[in-house]
């Protein structure tokens, strides 16, 4: 048996020093290493490309049988960084707001109703700003401020307090800044937060809340900078808005819709599901979704650093 065993290994060894014998010969019996690690790219890619879209032309999916180190000496240095940078990602985020906007003076700023009586106006609830003024309140009324410029904002700032506006008329418009300073705790019914238009800052030790069917909506370029809470149903950015979160979130649905729409966590995301359908998430701290997570489209981002998925991503 042992005998036979060894004929055995003495007939292959031969078989193959004759094959390479004759690839040294003869011109079709060649191996190509450069041919067959385009082949495997070109496979790869193909494959990659149908389930996930397209990449970069100057990807290298790492077929070559050289060693990593004299792939990497066959690329001229002065050549590698424009190479490398062809590899990163193209995605843009948004940067936090400026401490003063968390944390404004609002010293010398007026009532909502002592401008309106500055103005000259005999006011009544709801009497409407509209060239733009900056006020505060202090307790529930109805409010409507419109006139704010891209140059000058509009600004409304609400003060320490707990405040139910699910009753209560609260129209703000664009080129409008609504603040909620620190100890300012805000709810909101449905019709106010599913088509905010305007930017909302809200301080540490400060919450928003909105539980209406469709939550909280950053329509048309609005910004939502949060440093203290959000407690929503849902939370949907689309066109080019975004939210940039440094506080805490508890949401039911976060969901990013429009290519130019952005997340940026660098705090805590409690999230039951998360839907990306266009747009970039950027998680630099805590999320968390119990839920799904889903990414719809080729033109969708994740960039994550710690994400707990207690369900399965989609």
């Amino acid at each position: 048996m042992k005998k036979n065993n060894y004929l055995g290994f003495i007939v292959i060894m031969t078989t193959l020093l004759g094959a390479m014998v004759l690839s040294s010969c003869k011109h079709d019996f060649y191996y190509d290493e450069g041919r067959a690690e385009q082949e495997a790219n070109d496979k790869y890619a193909s494959a990659f490309e149908k389930a996930f879209g397209h990449v970069a032309p100057t990807v290298d999916w790492g077929f070559s049988s050289k060693h990593i180190n004299a792939r990497a000496l066959t690329r001229a240095v002065d050549t590698y960084a424009t190479y490398k940078g062809n590899m990163q990602p193209t995605i843009s985020f948004p940067t936090d707001c400026d401490a003063s906007e968390i944390n404004p003076d609002i010293t010398g700023i007026p009532s909502y109703e002592e401008y309106l009586i500055s103005k000259g106006t005999q006011w009544w609830h709801p009497e409407e700003i509209t060239d733009g003024g900056v006020v505060y309140i202090d307790a529930v009324q109805p409010i409507a401020i419109s006139g704010g410029t891209e140059d000058a904002h509009a600004k409304l700032y609400i003060k320490a307090g707990t405040y139910d506006f699910t009753s209560v008329s609260f129209v703000l418009g664009k080129f409008t800044d609504l603040y909620l300073l620190e100890g300012a705790t805000v709810t909101f019914d449905n019709t106010v937060t599913s088509t905010a238009i305007f930017n909302i800052y809200i301080a540490s030790g400060a919450e928003l809340i909105a539980n209406g069917d469709d939550g909280l909506v950053a329509n048309s370029g609005a910004r939502v900078y949060n440093h203290g809470t959000i407690t929503c149903s849902k939370f949907k950015v689309n066109s080019t808005s975004f939210l940039y979160n440094v506080g805490t979130q508890e949401v039911g649905s976060l969901n990013v819709e429009s290519n130019a729409s952005r997340v940026v966590n660098d705090g805590t995301i409690n999230a039951t599901n998360v839907v990306v359908n266009a747009g970039a998430v950027q998680n630099n701290a805590e999320c968390t979704v119990t839920g799904t997570t889903k990414v719809n489209s080729n033109n969708s981002g994740w960039v994550k650093a710690h994400l707990r998925l207690m369900q399965a991503v989609v």
